[in-house]
Parts: structure tokens; C-alpha cells; sequence
């Protein structure tokens, strides 16, 4: 049984993958939770080699989470799975005193698979699927919030692949050209790799395989500009803003440069 919470901690929920997908070999059994106090040292164990929440629950391969904005108890997590109808994400609702977690609303279908990253408005979640589709490209997709936190299903009778609100493959916002002087197995088609939120209400979506970072509307998905070109090779991976400053910050992942 997880130790109560003091008042100078906090919750530290950590993802994991379950299998060998190649460039991993997992072993993890969901998601598991450790408390972390202000002075950067690990609290009372939380749990003896048992997930916060199982495979069950929360999918194969639970990599990355985020906070909902306006639900403090309200966790969005993502499954970088290859399932019928693409990778998942799902809302939690964690108890952090208590150190439980449960599901919230159903498990939803991103499109496409393999999604790596996620990132929440007070009205929309927003995912990055590194591939899928039958090109195979990544895509960025957006969900509704409900009320309560939970994620809603936008899925129809003519497209029941996902349940995104919009979908927008990378692959339909310019035509894909190999880097000349890129990684030709890393490289060979266009891999979204996160959904940074901007203050104007855009969305940045670094592309690992174009070596760009594209700008979309938000919460639609319609393509805008190019927002930051990379040199051949780079695979942009991550993006952040300065704290105060018009600055963007680009995390490499090829040669790992940040720029």
C-alpha cells in the first residue's frame, strides 16, 4: 500500500513501453508513479514493483503523458501502439494523495500509430503520430475535451480509422523530398515528432523526416507556413519556447544539435 502524500510533494507519473519494438526492448508494465519532494529527492516508495496503472488500462506501450490544463487531477496519455485503427490516447484521473489512478472516458484512436507526444488546450488535446496512414507519413491529430476532462469521440459513420476531431497528415502539407545530405533510413518520409502550443494559438509540429518545423492552426489542423528550417540531417525531435522572449528553441535528433 502507496505512504500518503506530505504537503511537500508531488507526484512524478512516468511512462514506459512493454515491447520490443526494435529501437526498444521493452519491459515496462504500464505506468508507475514515484513521489518527488521540493528539494529534488524521491519520497516514501509509492509502489513495490506494481504500475500506477496497467498494460490493461492504459495500452502497450504508454510512453507520454501530459497535465490537463483546467482538471488538476486530469492526466492525458498516449499509447505508441500499431493498432487497427492507429495508436491511442486516453484521460486517467489520478488521486495524487492516495497515489491511485483510474481511467476516464474511453480509450480513442489517433489515425495513425505510433504516437509520441501530447499536449493539452483548456478544449483540445493534440497528438503527434510519428507514422501511419498508407503513405506511412506522421500526422498530428486533435481531440475535443469534455466537461469533465474525458476525451470525446468525433468518429463517424464515413470514417471510423479515428476519433480525432482533425487529422492532418504531414505528407499533404508540401511534397516530401528526401534531405540530399540526410539519413536515408530515418529520413525517408515525413515523422511528426511533437505538437508545441504557441500563445498566438498556432501549433508547431516539428518534422523529423523533412528536417522542418511546420506551423498549423489550432484546434482545425490547417497548414500555415514553414516555421523553422533545419539543415539536411537534422531531424528536428522537440521544441520549446522562451519563458518570456519570441525565442524557439530546436532539439535535433540525428546530429543532436539544439538550435
Amino acid at each position: 500500500m502507496a505512504a500518503m502524500a506530505t504537503e511537500d510533494e508531488h507526484l512524478l507519473i512516468v511512462g514506459t513501453y512493454s515491447e520490443n519494438l526494435g529501437f526498444v526492448d521493452g519491459k515496462g508494465k504500464g505506468l508507475y508513479a514515484f513521489r518527488l519532494t521540493s528539494s529534488g529527492t524521491f519520497g516514501a516508495a509509492t509502489f513495490l514493483n506494481k504500475p500506477l496503472l496497467g498494460n490493461d488500462v492504459v495500452g502497450a506501450n504508454p510512453t507520454y503523458l501530459c497535465k490537463s490544463v483546467t482538471h488538476d487531477d486530469v492526466v492525458y496519455v498516449v499509447d505508441e501502439s500499431n493498432l487497427e485503427r492507429g495508436a491511442r490516447v486516453r484521460a486517467i484521473k489520478v488521486d495524487k494523495d492516495a497515489c491511485t489512478a483510474t481511467a476516464l472516458g474511453d480509450s480513442l484512436a489517433t489515425g495513425d500509430s505510433s504516437a509520441c507526444h501530447v499536449a493539452a488546450t483548456e478544449t483540445h488535446v493534440y497528438v503527434a503520430n510519428y507514422c501511419g496512414g498508407k503513405e506511412g507519413t506522421g500526422s498530428c491529430a486533435s481531440f475535443n475535451i469534455g466537461e469533465d476532462g474525458s476525451l470525446k469521440s468525433d468518429a463517424s459513420e464515413a470514417d471510423l480509422l479515428q476519433d480525432a476531431c482533425s487529422l492532418r497528415r504531414l505528407s499533404a502539407l508540401g511534397k516530401f523530398v528526401v534531405p540530399k545530405h540526410g539519413d536515408p533510413e530515418r529520413q525517408e518520409k515525413a515523422h511528426a515528432h511533437m505538437c508545441l502550443l504557441s500563445s498566438n494559438g498556432t501549433l508547431l509540429v516539428p518534422d523529423l523526416g523533412a528536417d522542418v518545423v511546420w506551423r498549423l492552426n489550432a484546434p482545425t489542423l490547417t497548414p500555415m507556413a514553414v516555421a523553422c528550417k533545419c539543415e539536411d540531417g537534422d531531424g528536428p525531435r522537440h521544441a520549446a519556447w522562451h519563458p518570456s522572449l519570441d525565442v524557439l528553441y530546436v532539439l535535433t535528433e540525428l546530429p543532436c544539435r539544439l538550435l
